[in-house]
């Protein structure tokens, strides 16, 4: 018989946890600004990535970044031009994804623009999700 006492302070630690988990996950797309590129492993092993990012029909740049078990990767203003631009991400697992973004020219904000923030993630079995955070 599990006595009251015990539970009550595992589902406060599970509670805080949790509350510690999901800020932590999303805390970071939270406070990046436009253009952002966020990158996380939270898979075991260490993982290598190519970014890719397509502007008018024209590949910008590539680059390659390795991310460590458990590794996050932050770039601030990693696209800073306004206008629409796809941004691929290949991941040495061999998934593969791609969003397209919006940035749009902006005197109010620090940056320049506003739009969208890139969220880049490999799950705990190393699946490959790509996403946008709006930054307005």
């Amino acid at each position: 018989m599990v006595q009251e006492g015990s539970r009550r302070v595992f589902l406060s630690v599970l509670g805080a946890t949790g509350t510690l988990f999901v800020s932590g996950c999303f805390g970071a797309a939270y406070d990046a600004g436009p253009g952002t590129l966020l990158l996380s492993n939270r898979h075991d092993r260490s993982h290598s990535l190519t970014v890719s990012v397509i502007t008018d029909g024209e590949t910008r740049w590539n680059e390659d970044f390795t991310l460590s078990a458990g590794g996050r990767q932050r770039r601030e203003g990693y696209i800073a031009q306004p206008g629409t631009h796809t941004v691929a991400v290949e991941a040495d697992t061999g998934d593969s994804s791609e969003i397209v973004i919006e940035l749009r020219p902006s005197s109010a904000s620090s940056a320049g623009v506003t739009g969208d923030t890139v969220v880049v993630s490999l799950d705990e079995e190393g699946a490959l999700s790509l996403g946008g955070a709006i930054y307005d």
